[in-house]
Parts: structure tokens; C-alpha cells; sequence
């Protein structure tokens, strides 16, 4: 794994200055550079939410929660994101 010290506050510092894009290009370069980083995958996920693309973001979710099964954080994200969609079925 990639040691990526940046990596959240890079998202957070982005969006609050209006740059959005450049944050989302940011989240692709770290899941580019360790693609088995869940973290990486999460934070991509909190971007495309940023952005309303709910369908990019469960789908980074899930691919977080695929490496690492425990992440509660990406269950969490996920779920918020389905209940924006207003799905409550499983």
C-alpha cells in the first residue's frame, strides 16, 4: 500500500475553494496510483456524491468495501447515498 498522507484533505480543501474538478482528478490519480487502497476508493466515492453522480459514487463505495470488508465509513457513505436516491430496498 501507498502511504497517502494528502489524501483527505486534499477533497475537502478542493471543494471548499470551488474546484471540484480538480478534486476528482485528484481522487483518479490515488486510486491510479494504489488500486487496492479502499480509502482512495472511498473518498472518489464522497466527490461523485459531491457532484450528484450517486451511480460513480455506490460504485466506488462497494469497490471500497470490497478491499476492506470493515470499512464502516464506506457502509455509511454508501447507505447515505442510497437514501438520497430514496432506495430502501436491498
Amino acid at each position: 500500500m501507498i502511504f497517502l498522507p494528502s489524501l483527505i484533505p486534499w477533497e475537502s480543501l478542493t471543494l471548499s475553494k470551488g474546484l471540484g474538478e480538480n478534486s476528482l482528478l485528484g481522487e483518479r490519480c490515488y486510486v491510479a496510483l494504489d488500486p487496492g487502497y479502499a480509502l482512495a476508493y472511498n473518498n472518489r466515492g464522497n466527490t461523485y456524491r459531491n457532484f450528484d453522480d450517486y451511480d460513480a459514487a455506490i460504485k466506488d463505495y462497494t469497490q471500497a468495501i470490497v478491499l476492506n470488508p470493515s470499512f464502516a465509513i464506506a457502509y455509511n457513505n454508501r447507505g447515505n447515498v442510497y437514501l438520497r436516491q430514496r432506495k430502501f430496498e436491498a
